[in-house]
């Protein structure tokens, strides 16, 4: 069996518990786009069963590296897990404006306006016409 098949390797092993998944998302950066998103899928299964936060989490550590186009692909799959939370939505408007969307990036925008934000969150969104 493979060192990948076996779940060895430079992914975290483990069941996730009490692991911070920003610090997750930075760390499977130069592991494959498969072996990343496959983790934290299994990560997000094990805390609860439709845990979008590192799915949006590695969208934003995405952005942070210049890579929307990639990030959107998170956003993507964690709104089938948490579609009314209105940081997601603010953070993919904000990686389509990069990717150049910017009648897309509206549409998030708009979204997460109607949805709870925290102050901070409002203060982003407002920079955002």
């Amino acid at each position: 069996m493979s060192e990948e098949a076996e779940g060895t390797g430079s992914v975290p092993a483990g069941n996730g518990a009490g692991v911070d998944p920003t610090a997750v998302a930075l760390a499977l950066d130069g592991a494959s786009r498969e072996r990343a998103d496959s983790f934290l899928i299994k990560l997000a299964n094990q805390k609860a069963p439709h845990f979008a936060d590192p799915l949006e989490q590695r969208g934003e550590a995405l952005m942070a590296k210049n890579r929307s186009h990639r990030a959107l692909a998170k956003f993507v799959e964690a709104e089938k897990y948490a579609p009314n939370w209105g940081r997601l939505h603010l953070k993919w408007g904000e990686a389509l404006v990069y990717a150049g969307k910017k009648a897309e990036a509206k549409k998030q925008f708009t979204r997460a306006a109607r949805l709870d934000l925290t102050p901070s969150e409002q203060s982003e969104l407002a920079h955002h016409p």
